[in-house]
């Protein structure tokens, strides 16, 4: 299978698991730590960490040799439009902007976790190939 496809399908599957855990600590416990709007936390996630791996993944796939060039500009351009996005949810008037913003913290490292460790088990084998040619 396209390691595109793959990635994709154990991204969905990793926040679909998140969701659920989500969904039950929101309507399931007393506890107010899960912001109102965390499907849309959710999605913006998952649509952004699709797109930084896409890139990678891709970039990986035509220049092999280049895999920092394409993975260091991915995670900044992911940096930058989190900002952004926190920066217009927070103007636009949001309510608990205290626990949007720690949702959404706690969203960002768990994709940026996943992302790292699958991107490094996709190209594991690409990684170790480089390595040996260079001794």
């Amino acid at each position: 299978m396209n390691k595109i496809v793959w990635h994709a399908l154990k991204l969905t599957g990793f926040t679909l698991g998140i969701a659920l855990l989500l969904f039950l600590l929101k309507h399931f416990t007393a506890t107010p730590l899960v912001h109102d709007s965390y499907m849309t936390l959710l999605l913006f996630m998952y649509l952004l960490t699709l797109a930084s791996s896409v890139f990678v993944l891709y970039g990986v796939r035509n220049h092999r040799e280049q895999f920092n060039a394409f993975f260091f500009p991915a995670i900044i351009f992911r940096l930058f439009a989190s900002i952004i996005y926190i920066v217009i949810v927070v103007l636009m008037g949001v309510e608990h902007i205290l626990f949007f913003v720690l949702d959404f913290f706690v969203l960002y490292l768990f994709f940026q976790v996943f992302e790292i460790t699958s991107l490094m088990t996709n190209l594991r084998s690409h990684l170790e190939k480089r390595g040996n040619e260079d001794n």
